[in-house]
């Protein structure tokens, strides 16, 4: 029996060969990682100097005004702050292709190739059904009104409504 249990033993000898660095799925998906990072300073960092010198002018437009008090947010810190988040590097022409390329597939019903590519003659039918459904539409569209004006939207639970615009104030 002693000699039984020793042939049924299973021994897991660890080896590491180079050709896994190709052939196994975990490494496929670190490689995969590394190329798009790689696709990523190709497409992005030659337009850095576009973007630093957006950042520069609006520090330069804002950044004055921005640091007279440190003790409250100004307006023009809030403007800088606006300013520099506009600046993205999917604003540049490569980037809005890379955004459009990498998005969320769109809708289908019946192939789904149509979710990646419509021909011209399916985007004239859809166009034209669009259309027709806005016209219709925008011809029966009339504002409703409420008894003390336009409701507001969001602001549900207090029932505020908007009858004539908010006091703004200009001395501070």
């Amino acid at each position: 029996m002693a000699e039984k249990s020793k042939s049924e033993i299973v021994k897991d000898v660890g080896g590491w060969e180079w050709s896994e660095l190709w052939k196994n799925q975990d490494w496929w998906a670190i490689w995969l990682g590394f190329f798009i990072l790689f696709l990523g300073i190709v497409f992005y960092f030659p337009h850095t100097g576009d973007m630093k010198a957006k950042i520069e002018k609006a520090e330069a437009t804002y950044g004055v005004a921005a640091q007279r008090n440190t003790k409250f947010k100004t307006i023009a810190w809030y403007q800088k702050s606006d300013a520099k988040k506009k600046v993205k590097a999917n604003s540049v022409g490569i980037g809005k292709f890379m955004k459009k390329f990498s998005g969320k597939p769109k809708k289908w019903s019946s192939n789904p190739l149509d979710a990646f590519f419509m021909s011209k003659a399916k985007a004239a039918a859809k166009k034209e059904k669009a259309v027709a459904k806005y016209e219709t539409a925008k011809a029966s569209k009339k504002p409703k009104l409420h008894r003390r004006g336009i409701k507001k939207r969001g602001n549900k639970k207090r029932g505020k409504y908007l009858s004539e615009p908010a006091a703004v104030q200009t001395d501070i």
